[in-house]
């Protein structure tokens, strides 16, 4: 995995980035997903896989079901290793 790239946009207090695209606030990982590989479809979520909650390096990025996410960060916190 490469060394993650920090967004220093508006930091929310959860710990995400955040950016404003076309007047709306939403989050820069979910940006930047959507950018190289379309929406992302209703239920699905975008995972960190290196745990930091301000990056956007797309290789530390994959999508999953929420269910898939929350228990990721609970067999795995906080820098897990991949799960496929």
């Amino acid at each position: 995995m490469t060394t993650c790239i920090e967004s220093k946009k508006s930091i929310t207090t959860n710990g995400y980035s955040r950016i404003r695209q076309n007047g709306k606030q939403i989050q820069a990982h979910r940006w930047v997903w959507e950018l190289v590989n379309g929406v992302i479809p209703q239920g699905m979520v975008i995972d960190h896989l290196c745990s930091n909650k301000k990056c956007v390096a797309l290789d530390h990025l994959r999508m999953v079901t929420q269910g898939e996410n929350i228990l990721a960060h609970h067999l795995y916190p906080p820098s897990r290793p991949p799960i496929s």
